[in-house]
């Protein structure tokens, strides 16, 4: 019976995979699209100039999290149609204070009127960047998606979700035990540090999660004795976008941060991790990038792959953007996104992302 439900969640997992990569609408975008200021005046763009965003204080850790999410075409996409009444509706307002402000750099006060009634972000302090990108993607489940076809769709989920299945083998009677894990970002863990001085790359932190290991005192559910189980975790959904996020920070009450380079990879190949059968090849897209000691100190700027160029990367640090930025940066990654090279338009040409 417990096979049976597994082999059933496990096609069930595939079969909403399937579906999803079919929805061109999160994937693809227009080349032009067709704006509406509160006036009702339909303005035509081509594309959203690189722009910055003003930071009042120590909002950072914010800033950078919409920069990034802002060179994301679904996601434009999806604030480009979202209509609403809520005055402090983050959606409506990243798109009218960021993507549509006129000069050269937006506002950020709207993020955190957004979160005024959940008591987050309203401290008066540095916040973390992760937390800030996990909440946004939470707004962003909840706001109402225009689309019959996608209605009670989760659009994080949709975006950026994956699965992995998990294979425990009991040692004393060998039943195996399959369970599964959904989440929209990867979290991948520092290695020790290399005795050559090298750096690890961000495919060699993602192979070590889905390294076999061991569940020490394992309760078997079929012969009720424990023993010293293997796992194996495989990537059986991969996602349409692909979120990382470096756990750099320590959380023993000092937020100490691990701040040894990581090599980006520009192109990232997931197949020896995955289930036969997916996309799995991954392009560079944006990060976001700490520099500082520690987890309440420091300052967070985003580096992104050019909405005009894509062959080139902009620095996004607050207000102020950078043309022809050096990818070398990203080698203090915190937050990392990927996406799929298939749905890249025109790789080393001149076509835009968006």
């Amino acid at each position: 019976m417990e096979r049976l439900l597994n082999l059933r969640l496990n096609a069930q997992i595939v079969r909403e995979h399937y579906q999803i990569e079919e929805m061109k609408y999160w994937t693809t975008m227009k080349q032009s699209a067709i704006f509406t200021h509160g006036t009702g005046q339909k303005l035509e763009k081509f594309i959203y100039p690189e722009k910055g965003i003003i930071n009042p204080s120590i909002y950072c850790y914010a800033i950078s999290c919409v920069q990034l999410l802002s060179h994301v075409p679904a996601i434009v996409r999806i604030l480009q149609d979202h209509r609403c009444q809520d005055p402090i509706c983050l959606c409506c307002n990243w798109k009218r204070f960021f993507l549509q402000c006129q000069g050269h750099a937006g506002t950020i006060n709207w993020f955190r009127d957004a979160f005024r009634k959940d008591k987050k972000f309203n401290q008066g302090r540095q916040e973390d960047a992760h937390d800030a990108l996990l909440a946004i993607l939470g707004k962003l489940d909840k706001i109402a998606v225009q689309s019959p076809r996608l209605k009670d769709r989760k659009v994080a989920d949709d975006l950026f979700g994956y699965s992995i299945r998990n294979e425990v083998q009991c040692r004393v009677c060998k039943h195996k035990h399959v369970y599964y894990e959904n989440n929209t970002v990867m979290t991948v863990r520092m290695l020790r540090k290399d005795p050559s001085g090298r750096s690890h790359s961000i495919k060699e932190l993602m192979q070590h999660l889905f390294t076999a290991s061991t569940i020490y005192g394992y309760n078997c559910s079929k012969c009720k004795k424990k023993s010293d189980a293997p796992v194996k975790p495989t990537l059986l959904r991969a996602p349409q976008i692909l979120l990382l996020h470096v756990s750099r920070f320590s959380f023993d009450g000092y937020g100490k941060k691990i701040s040894r380079p990581v090599a980006v990879n520009e192109t990232l190949d997931v197949a020896s991790m995955a289930t036969a059968g997916q996309s799995t090849v991954y392009k560079f897209c944006g990060a976001v990038i700490h520099y500082g000691s520690g987890l309440d100190f420091g300052h967070y700027f985003c580096l992104a792959r050019s909405r005009k160029r894509e062959q080139q990367f902009v620095n996004l640090n607050d207000s102020n953007v950078t043309l022809n930025a050096n990818f070398r940066i990203a080698d203090q990654s915190y937050l990392v996104l990927y996406r799929r090279a298939e749905h890249l338009t025109n790789i080393g040409g001149d076509k835009s992302m968006i």
